[in-house]
């Protein structure tokens, strides 16, 4: 069954950041490493849960 926090996706946004990918000072964004995205926590990036 597919996630229902990141829709099977295996990623969320990064709340850090707020998905954009850097601070506010403008440096990469270090949760996501300038992703934007971060693993899900709630099916640890597989996109499934049980």
């Amino acid at each position: 069954m597919d996630c229902y926090k990141c829709n099977g996706n295996g990623e969320t946004k990064c709340q850090e950041c707020m998905g954009k990918g850097f601070t506010a000072e403008g440096d990469h964004c270090l949760s996501c490493h300038g992703n934007g995205d971060v693993s899900c926590h709630s099916c640890s990036g597989s996109g499934a849960i049980e």
